[in-house]
């Protein structure tokens, strides 16, 4: 069948599945209670791994929705504004980004078009030098060389 059918095929493996997973949970609520439960004194490092916002006499405030939001606007608002400020850098790094590749590629093509132009001069002075071509010459019918002189 297919693996992921009920546990009546796999032989109660999703059973022990879900067994696992309320294990899980029940050590998480164990360490949730008993950090509820805390005594001790809280180390520096304690604060350093898991930093947290205490909130004085929490359990007296009559609104305590209102008094999270008190404390967690001004954070929330200071984390949107630096999001705001890296999305404006990236656009600008982006555009910055796009404008030289532009450049690069005007310089690349107008290096062309030098060359390009470079070597047309070059080929038209070997083609007079030599006479080939329309300025007359050793290609050019005798009639034509006449009338000219």
């Amino acid at each position: 069948g297919d693996e992921n059918e009920d546990s009546d095929e796999n032989g109660g493996d999703d059973t022990e599945d879900w067994d696992a997973l309320d294990r899980e949970e029940a050590m998480a609520m164990k360490e949730i209670s008993s950090a509820m439960q805390l005594k001790g004194k809280l180390r520096k490092q304690d604060f350093v791994d898991h930093p947290r916002y205490i909130v004085p006499d929490f359990a007296s405030q009559p609104d305590k929705i209102h008094t999270l939001l008190q404390c967690l606007l001004p954070l929330s608002k200071a984390i949107y504004t630096q999001q705001e400020y890296d999305k404006t850098a990236a656009k600008i790094a982006t555009e910055l980004r796009e404008k030289r590749e532009l450049i690069t590629k005007q310089r690349k093509k107008q290096k062309k078009n030098e060359l390009d132009a470079m070597r047309i001069n070059h080929s038209e002075m070997v083609n007079r030098q030599y006479g080939i071509g329309n300025g007359g010459g050793i290609l050019n019918k005798p009639e034509q060389q006449q009338k000219r002189v």
